[in-house]
């Protein structure tokens, strides 16, 4: 019998931009996945979506709470959920499959599990009975509530205050197993996070939910619900109410000093014959713990399930240990951030051991840990006599090396690291070309995003842990460039709607990061929720057709971070200015504004944005001096010297006209090389691809001077981007700053040329520029798929391999190097294509295409 044909399901299916929606809401919903067809031309005609009640329906493709039927569509990204209203507090299975152009169709996804969010009950909070900072609770779940007729187990988990320690309140553990932290900072409510807890539970055995809480806040509360569901549809809700146990920690933990000015969050002196250990098991003994003190309730309108994936703990150990007399020194191989824990063989008589850490090491190989940054890990552990067990701090740390100060010769320790990661697809992003050095800076700064995502964009996780708009623009173009992940990026946007920074130019590019986030994922509901509070962030211009803006200590204008790398720059007075640069920001977002208006169907609005956005222009380009330069205000139109940042902001923002562009760049270029820092390199090496300088782009990508990522790696011995070049820049760097990975962005968007034409990646342009590379292999992640773009050159020509994801268009760019006709060749037929500026346009669709020349 002949075999029914079929093609592989499809994967990667997101609901609300998430890969797995545990805490999901119930109204608008909206789903993409994956199309995998490798014919030619691929597209999907229709879809079919199934919602199970159970694990076991779903994997025998049964709908029993919605069956689309077939869907005669080919649309896979942003796919509005139509079927009936979701039950809150409840688990469902959701299933796809496809069919393709001929009307084959697909095997069915593999089921992808929703926990909807909690039910509008209140949540109860406790704390302890007492003025405790650190405590340890714990809630046991008799064994007749876990037995086999359990088919769900959950647990909802937040706790008060993120704001001061800047970092999650709540470590949850069950049965001894820790599973989670809790929450994330709060955008506008506070967030609860969702776990399922089913794999964790033993059957038919006493279980215990535990926690481990910080907080010095007034309102400082712990609060959980547990929901237990079972098959003939029943459910059994634990919570955090006058039956948990609590234990004060401060004793164990002795936090002293803050590590910073910045949050509330320092060395913890850990005793360890204090720590209850194996409190989160069943079988501790606790008739001398104290019954929770419940609080107030957090009712529904002041919370809300947090809108992504959870982050992941993820054991790690060292790269390699060197034992040196009491010394134990351990190098984890990179940058790392997480929770230490210490497995200790048992000690003969009481020990006070040294646990110290660094991002640097010394020359004897042991950590700096007296950063720069002015944070100092050097912790008093105190081991009694006869303790053999774990040790673990509550707070995370970021560092590469370590070492344990007198540890006794007959003692072991093994180390090992809870890495807080995002979750990250390490295959989605690929680069590989006949540069060696490239790939090493393009690999550094993967992995800067790879190990600096957590639940919040933020600019360091040692000194500050603040979330910036600037930083947060990179950090965002960044890990588009190598992930397929879109849910961090849009709750870090929405935060910093709300809680908006110092920088003048900052809070006009969140505009820029909005409409970034619409163009990577076809979904605008966060551009209509906020649309409000976006018209807010530009200003508008007054009658010199510059923004005005409060300067010095009352409103700074950053320029580039720090002031040594400015390359120059004015310093302003306080008062009103108008600055270049500023009123760029502000430029760039009002036309951006104007892109959303015209989305959002408000055409006043557009018209309007369109005329501010445009006065701006004028008003640039009426300060351009003979040089090509920009001056850096209209008030400074006599220094002959501006810096280049004056008129790289401009280009890199398309203000200003092509020649006028072009010879602003050429002015930059006269400036010594590298003229900012790892901040400002990004928006200069945009300016240079767009006007055409990408060998002078990709110099600066593979320099080996001190302004450069070669001098981070093999200099500074960085495995993470740092916050500056050099030491001798900014003596208080960070070794980890995600907004030094912007060759991550300018390989996707420039050397691989690879950009969203409309929304979704419904059609993108490749418009690669080699920039001097005889070979290059990238992939480059999107909503629809990742995009393979193979570039070779011989002496014979050049050719060109693009692959399309399925349900997608690609508009192939093919430069034209000042020749006045060229041969192209796609897929062995001859074209003509269309031209526009240098190149030649060619439209495909999905598929393997080769373009020769």
């Amino acid at each position: 019998m002949e075999q029914e044909k079929s093609f592989p399901a499809p994967t990667g299916i997101l609901c609300n931009l998430r890969a797995e929606p545990w805490g999901i809401g119930t109204e608008a919903l909206h789903f993409s996945w994956i199309m995998h067809d490798s014919a030619p031309n691929a597209r999907q005609s229709a879809y079919q979506i199934l919602l199970a009640s159970t694990k076991e329906k779903a994997e025998h493709t049964v709908g029993d709470v919605y069956d689309s039927g077939k869907i005669l569509s080919s649309q896979s990204v942003d796919v509005e959920y139509k079927g009936p209203t979701l039950e809150k507090q409840r688990a469902y299975y959701l299933s796809v499959r496809l069919w393709n152009g001929e009307g084959v169709v697909s095997a069915w996804s593999a089921p992808v599990k929703l926990i909807t969010e909690a039910d509008d009950t209140p949540m109860p909070s406790v704390w302890h009975d007492g003025d405790a900072r650190f405590v340890f609770f714990r809630r046991t779940i008799a064994a007749y509530l876990v037995t086999g007729k359990l088919t769900e187990a959950f647990v909802y988990v937040t706790a008060r205050e993120t704001a001061d320690i800047r970092q999650y309140v709540c470590k949850l553990y069950v049965e001894g197993k820790l599973i989670g932290v809790a929450p994330t900072r709060s955008a506008e409510k506070l967030p609860y996070h969702t776990y399922d807890i089913l794999p964790y539970l033993k059957k038919n055995k006493k279980n215990v939910i535990g926690g481990i809480c910080c907080s010095g806040a007034d309102n400082r509360c712990f609060s959980f619900r547990v929901v237990l569901c079972y098959a003939d549809g029943t459910k059994k809700i634990i919570a955090s109410d006058s039956k948990v146990m609590t234990w004060c920690g401060d004793a164990c933990f002795g936090m002293e000093g803050r590590f910073t000015g910045y949050y509330a969050m320092g060395n913890e002196h850990i005793r360890a014959g204090l720590y209850p250990k194996d409190f989160s098991l069943a079988e501790f003994e606790d008739s001398d713990w104290k019954p929770a003190r419940v609080l107030g309730e957090i009712d529904a309108q002041s919370r809300t399930p947090l809108p992504m994936d959870h982050l992941k703990l993820l054991p790690i150990t060292p790269l390699a240990y060197t034992q040196k007399g009491d010394h134990l020194v351990f190098d984890m191989g990179k940058e790392v951030i997480g929770i230490l824990r210490i497995h200790f063989s048992s000690v003969q008589e009481e020990t006070a051991l040294r646990v110290r850490l660094g991002e640097q090491k010394n020359e004897d190989g042991t950590p700096r840990y007296q950063a720069a940054t002015g944070v100092t890990y050097d912790e008093e552990w105190l081991l009694p006599k006869g303790y053999g067990g774990t040790v673990e701090n509550f707070g995370y740390r970021a560092f590469r090396y370590g070492e344990i100060v007198g540890l006794p010769t007959d003692v072991t320790a093994h180390v090992e690291l809870f890495r807080l990661a995002c979750p990250f697809n390490e295959k989605a992003a690929s680069m590989k070309t006949t540069d060696m050095l490239l790939d090493s800076v393009w690999d550094l700064c993967k992995y800067t995003i790879e190990a600096a995502t957590m639940d919040l964009y933020q600019d360091c996780p040692t000194r500050e842990r603040g979330p910036y708009e600037g930083d947060a623009y990179i950090h965002q173009l960044s890990h588009y460039a190598v992930d397929r992940k879109y849910d961090v990026a849009r709750y870090s946007l929405e935060y910093l709607y709300n809680h908006p920074t110092w920088c003048e130019e900052y809070k006009p590019l969140i505009v820029l990061s909005a409409w970034e986030d619409y163009m990577a994922t076809g979904n605008k509901d966060s551009l209509a929720a906020h649309y409000d509070t976006l018209c807010q962030k530009a200003k508008v211009p007054d009658e010199t057709g510059f923004v005005p803006v409060l300067s010095g200590n009352n409103r700074p204008i950053l320029i580039d971070w720090p002031p040594s790398l400015r390359d120059g720059h004015m310093s302003f007075e306080d008062g009103i200015v108008h600055s270049t640069v500023a009123s760029a920001f502000h430029a760039a977002a009002w036309l951006t504004l104007a892109n959303i208006a015209q989305v959002l169907g408000k055409e006043e609005d557009q018209k309007t944005f369109l005329g501010y956005g445009e006065t701006i222009k004028a008003a640039l380009a009426s300060i351009i001096l003979p040089s090509g330069a920009l001056a850096e205000s209209p008030t400074c139109m006599e220094k002959k010297d501006p810096s280049a940042h004056a008129s790289f902001y401009p280009v890199a923002f398309g203000l200003l006209e092509p020649k006028a562009a072009q010879k602003a760049m050429q002015y930059v270029l006269s400036r010594p090389p590298m003229p900012c820092n790892v901040y400002g390199a990004h928006f200069l090496l945009t300016a240079l691809y767009e006007q055409g300088f990408a060998k002078e782009a990709m110099a600066l990508l593979t320099s080996k001077e001190t302004n450069s990522w070669y001098h981070m790696l093999f200099s500074l011995g960085a495995t993470t981007a740092a916050e500056a070049w050099d030491f001798s820049l900014k003596p208080n760097m960070t070794m980890c700053h995600a907004w030094g990975s912007a060759p991550l962005p300018i390989a996707a968007r420039y050397i691989a040329g690879v950009s969203p034409v409309k929304p979704g990646y419904e059609v993108f342009k490749v418009q690669p520029r080699p920039s001097g590379l005889k070979e290059f292999h990238l992939c480059v992640p999107t909503i629809r798929g990742g995009v393979y773009v193979d570039w070779f050159q011989t002496d014979a020509g050049c050719q060109l391999t693009v692959t399309v994801p399925a349900n997608a268009t690609a508009i192939i760019g093919v430069p034209k190097e000042g020749k006045e006709t060229i041969c192209v060749t796609v897929d062995g037929e001859k074209q003509e294509g269309t031209k526009e500026g240098d190149r030649l346009f060619f439209e495909v669709a999905s598929g393997i295409h080769f373009i020769c020349w």
